[in-house]
């Protein structure tokens, strides 16, 4: 991952991957070298980002989290990365707050893995009181990278190019996906209010839940536009949780309407449009923003 960020930052960016002392003295006294992963050494004036050295290496985050070179890498230039990205999408998010987000959601991951922590219950979700084996993005990253062991003249070299490629796309749309969440929160933010117990969104907002369920303690009902509909003109009604991502809600919607679709649902709720509500009562649907605010009214007084 680190040479994904500094191959997007850099573009024609040649990586030379040695341990050759005289190699790596070169490049420490070049002013265009970054070197990184190697050589024992943290210094980022000289563009040095090691993390394996025992003096001189870097303190770990607030939360404890250690760096690795990825990391260091990311903290030196992941504002830049951001920045690049915001100003290509046109949007007024903010550069740190981005940074951070993408910190906390990937880079702090792949970092446990690499300097060390991995048993953290930070990372090991618990149900009850059993650990769960779960697998976090870096090591997924690590079996998705290219296999030398299995061809019989491994080239390491172009495996680490193929995975520094494959790496970089992922990055991307990591990030992407990051910018998406901070500029929906800006929207939801912004967005109308139906008697604050409903709130209606006009575009799809990835985790809107981080938000609502937090922000807006009387809202029961969150609205949206349904990403299936090819016309454009339904509407989701979620069931807000009672916090981030919950299973649990403030308010299912009516039991008479459990697993009810189109004619049957109208039939039982009156509404013309009413679409669909889930057999579990956390999500359901209107055909147009109309309807949708119907069953949304309707739930919240059954």
């Amino acid at each position: 991952m680190a040479g994904a960020l500094l191959s997007s930052l850099f573009p024609g960016i040649r990586f030379v991957r040695t341990r050759d002392e005289e190699k790596l003295a070169e490049a420490k006294e070049s002013p265009t070298a970054i070197v990184f992963d190697v050589d024992g050494e943290f210094d980022t004036e000289r563009l040095n980002f090691d993390h394996h050295q025992r003096e001189g290496a870097p303190a770990p985050r607030e939360n404890g989290v250690r760096y690795s070179s990825f990391g260091l890498l990311w903290r030196q230039f992941g504002v830049d990365y951001c920045r690049g990205l915001i100003e290509e999408f046109g949007l007024t998010v903010d550069t740190e707050e981005l940074a951070e987000l993408i910190d906390v959601e990937l880079v702090q991951g792949i970092d446990t893995l690499d300097a060390g922590g991995i048993d953290d219950p930070r990372f090991r979700p618990m149900v009850g009181s059993t650990p769960v084996e779960i697998k976090t993005f870096g090591l997924a990253l690590f079996e998705l990278a290219p296999q030398p062991l299995l061809y019989e003249q491994p080239d390491y070299n172009s495996a680490y190019l193929e995975a520094v490629e494959m790496t970089k796309r992922f990055l991307r749309k990591f990030a992407e996906s990051c910018l998406a969440k901070l500029y929906g929160r800006q929207l939801i933010r912004a967005g109308r209010r139906v008697k604050e117990c409903i709130v209606v969104s006009p575009k799809i907002v990835p985790d809107w839940s981080d938000v609502v369920s937090v922000e807006f303690e009387e809202t029961l009902f969150y609205l949206e536009p349904d990403p299936s509909d090819p016309t454009g003109q339904a509407y989701m009604i979620w069931q807000v949780p009672t916090a981030p991502r919950a299973f649990s809600g403030r308010k299912p919607l009516p039991e008479s309407w459990a697993g009810k679709r189109g004619s049957d649902l109208e039939a039982v709720t009156g509404i013309p449009g009413a679409g669909f509500c889930h057999d579990y009562r956390f999500v359901g649907g209107g055909k147009n923003i109309e309807a949708a605010l119907a069953m949304a009214r309707a739930a919240i007084l059954a």
